[in-house]
């Protein structure tokens, strides 16, 4: 079973189920992708003779756990943040970005209603 539960989900981010499951897909994608792109990065980066391996650089929880796993602790951690779109009402639209992605749209978001 995965902690924290679907229900602390729901309550802490004030969302339906069908929008926390997508958020997840996306942060458990984008935590994929970073996973990827390190693992390339020093493949491509470190030389033949480096006496590290390749797992011991990437960050030890992409490495160990799943994707999905990380995306939900990840959220529940407001380390990614599921932000509504500003569709017209009746075409809400969630998406789900990092911590500082989030402010920086909230920023910007406040200096254009001035």
């Amino acid at each position: 079973m995965v902690k924290p539960s679907l229900s602390n989900l729901m309550e802490k981010e004030n969302i339906n189920r069908y929008a926390l499951v997508v958020a997840t897909a996306k942060a458990a994608r984008q935590i994929t992708d970073d996973y990827i792109n390190q693992r390339e990065y020093y493949e491509k980066n470190s030389g033949k003779d480096s006496d590290k391996n390749v797992s011991n650089v990437v960050k030890p929880q992409y490495r160990d756990e799943k994707a999905v796993k990380n995306a939900i602790d990840e959220l529940y951690r407001d380390e990614y943040r599921i932000v509504k779109s500003t569709l017209p009402a009746g075409m809400g639209r969630e998406d789900v970005c990092s911590a500082e992605e989030a402010e920086a749209a909230a920023d910007e978001a406040s200096e254009e209603t001035l």
